[in-house]
């Protein structure tokens, strides 16, 4: 009978070939397999795995807002007293004593009956108090005040003393003058208040109070 041709199996292949060439064989699969997994992503350069590059914080990014400027600051704004800030508390307590009297001289003239006496006694303070008040304001200008606030104030001032001075040289039995004299005084005196708040703002002293509305009277 017979037999059928004999077939090489593997293991006769592989103890045929020579140990050099099993080797290079190896090598060759070896190569190929690490071709296929670098090109993959699997390793970067040098074999080491590849990391993500860091993502920037936005903290360290340098804001381009720029700072806030201190420039023309009152000494008020900033929370200092100004070198003239004594001498400007003295005009200002003065100032608020002749404001209190242009009240009371409004408030004798809206009387039913005006009494001529009351108008004399306000004004003979007011006169007072206003030949002090060129001292005063001479001091604080000699300290640094600004001369415009100054001025401002020394108008005020002379124009009042002008009102009081005429009207006090009439006679006291000339109701008439009083009265007019008394409303003079009211209006000349009516800025006082707005160049106090000024003159507060440049010493870094509290602005001058605000008088309180009066409440109107129950109806019925």
């Amino acid at each position: 009978m017979q037999q059928p041709p004999h077939r090489t199996t593997a293991g006769e292949t592989i103890r045929a070939m020579g140990p050099e060439t099993i080797a290079a064989a190896l090598s060759v699969i070896v190569v190929i397999a690490l071709a296929g997994f670098v090109g993959a992503g699997g390793l970067g350069v040098g074999g080491v795995a590849p990391t993500a590059s860091p993502t920037p914080s936005v903290a360290a990014v340098p804001s381009s807002a720029p700072p806030a400027s201190s420039a023309g600051t009152s000494p008020a704004a900033s929370g200092t007293r100004a070198p003239w800030a004594t001498a400007a508390d003295t005009v200002l307590a003065t100032d608020q004593r002749l404001l209190d009297i242009r009240e009371d001289l409004r408030v004798v003239l809206a009387a039913d009956t005006v009494r001529t006496s009351e108008l004399v006694r306000h004004l003979r303070n007011a006169n007072t108090l206003l030949l002090a008040a060129g001292a005063q304001t001479q001091a604080a200008a000699d300290a640094g005040l600004p001369a415009a606030i100054v001025a401002d104030l020394e108008a005020v001032h002379d124009a009042c003393l002008d009102i009081v001075s005429v009207t006090l040289d009439a006679s006291i039995q000339n109701d008439a003058a009083f009265r007019d004299g008394a409303a003079e005084f009211i209006e000349a005196a009516t800025p006082l208040r707005t160049y106090m708040t000024r003159l507060a703002n440049a010493s870094g002293l509290p602005p001058p109070a605000v008088p309180a509305t009066p409440a109107p009277s129950p109806s019925g």
